[in-house]
């Protein structure tokens, strides 16, 4: 018998040998189980020796597992010292391991005769020959059962000796493809029904409704998913939804408008009315109303009132230094404060009180004196739709459906204009319409901005220029040696249009009324080029002398 003994282990043919050795001896009687050299070599190889039954039954019972020992090294897989294969009745593979052999074979020894002894005594079937090898299995405290099934994976578990012969149920081996339907496919959750507490409803509370999918939006994206076009939308519906935008976006832009124009006409009206006052009849020195003049100062303590200056434009000029005077015609919607800037801009844009508006103010040139005045005062204002400022000097220049513009003249041909040191009253002479851009008019732009004119012969030659511009003659004589007014606005014939009427100071000792009877209509009244273009006439005034000033 060839020994190979490596540390344990010993090589397949000594194993081979031992195991038949040992089978037959399981299968003597009791007379060889004393046998001490039997014993010895069954202790030595892990191995229990006991008495076979009397009747010589050596074969297990049916209901018994079927144990079969067999070397378990092939090759070069080598198994430790007292290890055994084995196989239950289901032919699952048990791989056992007896720990400690010796200890094992002892407790086996006492074990098998404890048993024997019991038998023998109950005259009970004596014990078969697998019965007392499970006997001796099961009371080695240090075994270890290992089931060996999936060789593939080499799955092993370990389990109670009371547990041997039950074939381990282990899961199919999966291929993967549940992973891939799960990827796939992924599984949405339940939405959670929701749970309804009996709770007292409060005045004025919501029911909130559990809602799922597009319901679950927030109130707020719902609305917008309402007027926005949305992913998923139809053209039809996306073009749908662009009209109503724009149409809400213009009827909004539109009421802000409207809004803004209503309070800004309101506060222009209730800003007039603030500046309104009667044009004193006879001009009243501070020293003829010594009265008035100390509650002004009162009033106003930071504020330096020019002197010589008339009480009843005190509070204007305490509300707003740059008050230069006060312009009235009778009869209409022209009248109100006269202020100066240090440019002809701020006040295009500013009102009264200095607060940016549309409306604007009446104003003076900047170029003007405000206390001896000069050749011609030039003052300005907005020709509003609504009839604010200076909008009905165009009556003066076109027919309306109450009135001609001959027939208002005759209604309204004076005009108030008071500095704040005295009063005045003027006398329309001529109405006309002019451009501001020379190439409304080949080149050339008449200058109506002239405060003064350094020669006499200069300011006739341009009462010529106007009186033949003027739609119509009103028989009111003036010359160089006059003063003027003229007030400037819009017209609309064509852009940057400007309409002019001009009036001369009432002479001294001359009455203030005008004999409007005599007024005439001009048949051909000079316009500038962009005029006739538009009125798609002829321009019989295209190579007529072209008026400058001081010339």
């Amino acid at each position: 018998m060839n020994e190979n003994i490596d540390g344990y282990g010993r090589s397949a043919d000594m194993d081979g040998e031992i195991s038949d050795i040992l089978s037959e001896v399981s299968g003597y009687t009791g007379k060889h189980s004393g046998d001490d050299s039997i014993s010895e070599l069954a202790r030595r190889y892990g191995v229990s020796v006991s008495s076979a039954p009397t009747d010589g039954d050596f074969e297990p019972r049916s209901s018994e597992p079927v144990v079969s020992y067999r070397s378990q090294a092939r090759n070069d897989d080598r198994v430790s010292y007292g290890q055994r294969e084995k196989y239950d009745d289901h032919g699952a593979r048990i791989v056992f391991d007896a720990g400690d052999t010796q200890e094992a074979a002892v407790g086996g020894r006492i074990a098998a005769g404890r048993a024997a002894s019991s038998r023998s005594a109950d005259n009970a079937v004596p014990l078969s020959v697998a019965e007392r090898r499970r006997m001796i299995r099961e009371k080695s405290a240090n075994v270890r059962v290992l089931y060996d099934e999936d060789t593939a994976t080499h799955a092993s578990k370990e389990a109670p000796f009371d547990q041997i012969g039950d074939r381990p149920k282990l899961p199919p081996v999966s291929d993967g493809r549940e992973h891939r339907e799960k990827r796939e496919r992924p599984e949405r959750p339940e939405p959670k029904k929701p749970e309804y507490k009996n709770k007292k409803k409060k005045k004025n509370n919501k029911v909130q409704k559990s809602v799922s999918g597009d319901e679950e939006l927030s109130r707020t994206r719902r609305i917008f998913k309402t007027f926005i076009p949305w992913n998923g939308d139809s053209r039809g519906e996306c073009i749908r939804k662009i009209v109503m935008d724009v149409s809400f976006l213009v009827l909004l832009i539109c009421a802000l408008y409207f809004t803004n124009y209503f309070i800004e006409l309101y506060e222009a009206i209730e800003l007039n009315k603030g500046t309104y006052v009667d044009p004193p009849a006879v001009t009243q020195t501070v020293d003829e109303n010594a009265e008035a003049w100390a509650q002004m100062r009162a009033k106003y303590p930071n504020v330096v009132f020019p002197e010589g200056m008339n009480i009843d434009y005190a509070d204007l000029y305490g509300r707003n230094q740059d008050t230069v005077g006060y312009v009235n015609i009778e009869g209409t919607g022209i009248w109100g404060a006269v202020v100066k800037g240090e440019d002809n801009e701020f006040y295009l844009k500013h009102n009264f009180q200095k607060v940016q508006t549309k409306y604007g103010q009446i104003y003076m040139d900047y170029r003007n004196n405000t206390k001896e005045l000069d050749d011609n005062t030039i003052i300005y204002g907005h020709h509003m739709k609504d009839g604010l400022m200076f909008a009905q000097l165009s009556e003066y220049y076109e027919d309306t459906k109450e009135h001609t513009a001959l027939e208002f003249y005759k209604q309204h041909p004076v005009i108030e204009y008071s500095t704040l040191f005295a009063h005045y009253k003027w006398k329309i002479c001529a109405v006309f319409v002019t451009n501001n851009k020379p190439s409304d008019d080949n080149g050339y732009m008449f200058n109506i901005i002239v405060p003064n004119f350094h020669t006499r012969e200069s300011l006739r030659t341009y009462i010529d220029a106007v009186k033949e511009r003027s739609i119509y003659d009103t028989g009111v004589d003036w010359n160089e040696n006059d003063k003027f007014i003229s007030l400037i606005t819009c017209a609309y014939d064509f852009n940057d249009e400007r309409l002019v009427v001009i009036a001369r100071m009432v002479r001294e000792g001359e009455p203030e009324t005008v004999d409007v009877e005599k007024v005439t209509e001009n048949e051909n009244p000079r316009y500038p080029q962009k005029w006739y273009d538009v009125k798609g006439r002829k321009n019989p005034y295209r190579d007529a002398f072209r008026w400058e000033p001081n010339t």
